[in-house]
């Protein structure tokens, strides 16, 4: 009796696109399009995280690292950094929204829309459900949730506001800009005292719970053949933003994080950093640019100029 051949991997290569739909990002002309990894393949990131962080275990941290968490300043175990590498990018996000988007035109209501569908919704969304679903029920198995710990109470609160500012920026009106603006604020605050309360917990929790890297590992392993390819199209880049501005967290740095990834994931990150540029950076930095008051004076002044030269 001849052996059965061996598994294969049957799912289909794709392009990537970007969660609205729309074709990736303009990449150098001529280029073949970055191809998505594998259910198998991203069932491996979260080994080869694993892996890598327990590289990077044996290595010293940056000297300098500076995290907007208000609960981990430095990074103890993977028990701190697990938690880190989604609670700082998300509140890359909250940072804007801090700040105030500025939505005083037409034009900017309908580009944050853009923004928070695209960028800040689904990363959002995906990280709640991620936890409620998979995560904590894990940890759970072992150690089960201190009083004060109600995650799956405060996401329905969070995820209602999000389907409001949703709903109110699908108008594109000045109206619904006025009416974001402290939606966005509120929000902002809320999630950040909810990452906050995750933090004062669930660290010490998985150190209770026994479990070793290399089981969490599996369990991120999981988490990450749940995602659609198209997910780490704008996951990858704001994570890797993050990990690049808080200095790493703890001996990880991007550097170790990037080489766990697959190499269709790699390949594809260059086109995925650009569309960050250009479609969340700059977007969020000319949605929240307050006005300077010397601008109308300024351009006053040109125009007088203007006309002086023309007479």
């Amino acid at each position: 009796m001849s052996a059965a051949p061996p598994a294969v991997d049957v799912e289909p290569y794709s392009p990537f696109k970007r969660p609205d739909g729309k074709a990736l990002w303009p990449m150098t002309p001529g280029a073949a399009p970055p191809h998505s990894p594998t259910k198998s393949e991203r069932g491996t990131i979260g080994k080869q995280m694993s892996a890598g962080k327990l590289l990077a275990a044996g290595m010293t941290a940056p000297a300098k690292q500076t995290f907007s968490s208000k609960v981990i300043k430095e990074v103890n175990d993977w028990c701190d950094g697990s938690l880190l590498i989604p609670h700082e990018a998300i509140r890359i996000m909250l940072g804007y929204m801090e700040k105030g988007f500025l939505l005083d035109t037409v034009e900017k209501v309908g580009a944050f829309e853009s923004l928070w569908k695209v960028w800040m919704y689904d990363f959002i969304h995906h990280h709640h459900d991620i936890e409620e679903t998979m995560y904590m029920p894990w940890i759970n198995k072992k150690v089960p949730n201190p009083p004060g710990l109600e995650i799956k109470k405060d996401h329905g609160a969070l995820v209602a506001d999000m389907d409001m500012i949703t709903k109110v920026a699908e108008k594109k009106t000045l109206e619904a800009g006025k009416e974001l603006e402290p939606m966005l604020a509120k929000f902002a605050k809320e999630m950040g005292e909810h990452l906050a309360q995750e933090e004062m917990f669930i660290p010490g929790m998985l150190r209770e719970s026994g479990y070793t890297h290399e089981e969490e590992g599996e369990m991120i392993g999981q988490v990450m053949q749940s995602l659609s390819p198209e997910a780490f199209v704008t996951m990858l880049p704001l994570i890797f933003y993050a990990m690049d501005k808080a200095g790493g967290y703890g001996p990880l740095t991007s550097a170790v994080f990037f080489s766990t990834l697959p190499p269709p994931l790699q390949g594809a990150y260059p086109a995925f950093k650009e569309g960050f540029n250009k479609d969340f950076l700059a977007e969020a930095n000319r949605l929240t640019e307050k006005p300077n008051i010397l601008t109308p004076i300024l351009n006053s002044i040109s125009c007088l100029s203007a006309r002086g030269k023309a007479k």
